[in-house]
């Protein structure tokens, strides 16, 4: 694993200098294998800047949460790590795309995220996010090898069918 992290590493660094030296020999695949193997998922220009994070602090964030390792190169994400690794990591940076251009770290999500054994869900009132700025945030995730966000509960889940709803004024 180390071996071929840095070995795309060190493609990544030359990449981000030339672009197109390194990149154009990759192909987006998702492999089947079970075991140690590589995901190259394309992403959109202007979205690798995003999944970053400043210098690097978002791609640093969702390898510790996912264990997978995942580096950039141009505009190719490549996830090296066992098959569940993979797919966290590929869903936690789904995740942190989804939050682009939300001032807030709000996704909407179904309940079943909540069901996951690699999320813990915790009620948090929105009064007392205020008390919790971007950089207090980022430095519980980076503590903890967590990914943070919030859970916007989509408007058909509070109108379904037997659901309590709790109003406040």
């Amino acid at each position: 694993r180390s071996r071929t992290v840095l070995k795309l590493r060190v493609m990544g660094a030359v990449e981000n200098r030339w672009r197109g030296y390194y990149s154009g020999d990759f192909t987006p695949k998702l492999s089947e294998e079970e075991g140690l193997a590589t995901d190259v998922v394309e992403l959109q220009s202007g979205d690798i800047s995003w999944a970053s994070g400043k210098q690097g602090s978002a791609r640093r964030k969702i390898q510790s949460a996912s264990g997978c390792s995942l580096e950039y190169l141009g505009t190719l994400a490549c996830f090296v790590g066992t098959l569940p690794e993979r797919e966290r990591c590929r869903q936690y940076l789904t995740w942190l795309l989804d939050q682009k251009g939300s001032r807030n770290r709000e996704l909407c999500l179904p309940v079943s995220v909540e069901a996951r054994a690699d999320a813990t869900a915790m009620p948090f009132a929105a009064a007392d996010r205020k008390h919790l700025d971007s950089e207090a945030l980022q430095q519980i995730e980076l503590a903890t090898d967590t990914f943070i966000f919030f859970r916007e509960t989509p408007p058909m889940e509070v109108l379904a069918a037997g659901t309590m709803v709790q109003l406040q004024y």
